[in-house]
């Protein structure tokens, strides 16, 4: 008996390590995302009437996303390019060369930018998963552009498939300066280009 006590406490620290909070909290948040799939885009999601989010698109994603109205991809990825899956679209492109290792508030200020631009509204915005990098913008623009706290947003966050990973990430998130993000969205310079 005094040979299964000693091993207790060990059982007990390991069972206190794997448990992760519920990204939900346990209830249903109609407004909050809800990850989807789309032919060609992983992840998918309305974010709102002019933002959409997901993971890296193929071809047929952009053909997809531009029959659905999208004027303007965001890519998010620091060295993947969009251009050969955007040929022929006619969409408008901006790359934001992001690592999920560290994301910056200017980073997030040029996304929120386009984001929050009638010109280029709808937009999708998109990393290689459409989980972290994509889920810590759209949860800025959640705080920035809708006034949701930093809690409900990392929710949301938890929702699409958010790899514990990059715990920086949901750090950056706790500590969130929506005031600060929103005087750099007018004053950083975003490259817009347009995809024949």
């Amino acid at each position: 008996m005094k040979r299964y006590l000693m091993f207790l406490p060990l059982a007990a620290v390991l069972a206190a390590c794997a448990h992760t909070e519920d990204p939900d909290d346990g209830a249903a948040e109609p407004d909050l995302a809800t990850p989807t799939t789309l032919a060609g885009v992983d992840n998918f999601a309305k974010v709102t009437d002019g933002v959409w989010r997901g993971g890296q698109p193929s071809a047929e994603g952009m053909r997809t996303l531009k029959s659905m109205g999208v004027k303007t991809i965001v890519n998010l990825r620091a060295i993947s390019s969009d251009r050969t899956e955007l040929r022929g679209t006619e969409l408008n492109y901006v790359h934001i060369r992001t690592s999920a290792a560290f994301l910056s508030d200017d980073e997030v200020a040029k996304a929120l930018r386009i984001a929050t631009d009638s010109a280029h509204r709808p937009v999708f915005i998109h990393c290689e998963h459409g989980a972290d990098r994509t889920g810590a913008v759209i949860a800025a623009y959640r705080m920035v552009v809708q006034g949701w706290d930093s809690r409900k947003a990392r929710r949301e966050v938890g929702r699409f498939g958010f790899h514990k990973v990059w715990q920086n990430l949901d750090f950056y998130l706790d500590r969130f300066d929506a005031e600060k993000v929103r005087t750099l969205m007018g004053r950083v310079e975003v490259e817009v280009e347009y995809v024949p």
